[in-house]
């Protein structure tokens, strides 16, 4: 007695089971809003303004079948943009790269020489001499060429202008100078220098942010 029981309970369980995915799939389909077609059906109720999917089904009175397709047709090819900037070309006049410099090191005694080289991430129109790589500051810009700040780099037209940062220089700070003709035995326009000094013996550090405004 007991197994026709527990028989008949599995029997109506799956049953039950059978019934809703029927209903589920059965509410997917309706609500499926695409057509064999591939569009989309609908009517527009001329008054109010209604639209309502009818997927399968006629308009009634006073609608209108409207349709549209659930990918529009593809548009024409644009133009051919322009050819794009290559790296390798130099900076046209009036453009400008920017980016930052440091070192750190060991001093063995004062007045130690360390020289640190950047490499610019577009090639200058010209070669940079000596002359055109500026530290700001007293000792290598007595005339002020170089008008910025560490926290606003500015520098005009051919000049290369490096901004010391304060709180990041240590045990260098009487001599700083720009520097290009050492990089290749005369001027480059791949890329410049910064040679410092030590104060006295033990670490030494720099670390500055650059920019270069090209003529």
């Amino acid at each position: 007695m007991i197994g026709r029981i527990l028989t008949y309970l599995r029997t109506q369980h799956l049953a039950l089971i059978a019934i809703l995915i029927g209903i589920a799939g059965t509410s997917y389909a309706a609500f499926d809003p695409i057509g064999r077609d591939g569009d989309i059906d609908a009517c527009f109720a001329k008054r109010g303004g209604d639209l309502e999917i009818k997927k399968g089904r006629r308009c009634g009175p006073g609608e209108r079948p409207v349709s549209w397709s659930k990918r529009g047709p593809r548009g024409p090819t644009g133009e051919q943009g322009p050819a794009g900037r290559s790296a390798l070309q130099p900076l046209q006049g009036g453009e400008a790269v920017r980016g930052v410099i440091g070192e750190q090191d060991y001093a063995a005694a004062a007045d130690t020489q360390f020289r640190v080289l950047e490499t610019l991430p577009v090639p200058a129109p010209k070669p940079l001499t000596s002359d055109e790589v500026i530290v700001d500051g007293p000792y290598d810009d007595p005339t002020d060429l170089c008008a910025g700040t560490f926290a606003d780099p500015r520098a005009p037209a051919g000049l290369l202008c490096i901004y010391g940062s304060g709180s990041s220089v240590g045990n260098n700070s009487f001599e700083e100078e720009g520097i290009a003709a050492a990089l290749n035995d005369g001027a480059a326009r791949e890329g410049f220098g910064l040679r410092f000094y030590s104060e006295a013996a033990g670490p030494t550090s720099v670390f500055a942010r650059w920019i270069y405004t090209a003529p």
